[in-house]
């Protein structure tokens, strides 16, 4: 167990304002520097939330499809990565302002990720690489970004 403390504007942005007691998050221990890098970098900044418009179970995988704010779908590069709820996943599908993401059995069987359902939302973190290349406003350099991933 565990408790913490929200600031307003982590309120406004996440889904905390809507937890309760007992209710199961995903929590990971920060890198360190001397750490060896596997998988997909995050900071665990939420920047925004956005809500599942469908799931498809796939064997004994799901793909969720999400519909996010355009200001976040901005920065979704296909095979790049999100984190959603704090877990990183890499982007298998990108329309519009909506985005897919697969869920192997190892990553259902050890996030809260199985638990979601169709209308839920959740808090997003971006590719911060494609995020920070995206705010300089440099449409050539973000889009070589993409097209890399």
């Amino acid at each position: 167990a565990f408790s913490f403390e929200c600031m307003p504007v982590t309120l406004k942005k996440t889904t905390a304002r809507t937890w309760e007691k007992g209710r199961v998050v995903n929590l990971e221990r920060a890198l360190r520097q001397k750490d060896l890098l596997d998988g997909h970098l995050i900071q665990g900044h939420v920047e925004g939330r956005a809500r599942i418009i469908s799931i498809k179970e796939e064997g004994r995988s799901k793909s969720l499809t999400l519909a996010l704010p355009k200001t976040l779908a901005k920065n979704i590069a296909l095979h790049g990565s999100v984190a959603v709820n704090g877990v990183s996943l890499t982007v298998s599908r990108t329309r519009d302002a909506n985005v897919t993401v697969s869920l192997i059995p190892y990553t259902l069987s050890r996030t809260n990720l199985d638990a979601l359902r169709k209308g839920d939302e959740v808090n997003i973190e971006t590719d911060f690489l494609v995020r920070h290349l995206s705010k300089k406003g440099d449409k050539v350099t973000a889009n070589a970004a993409r097209r890399a991933q």
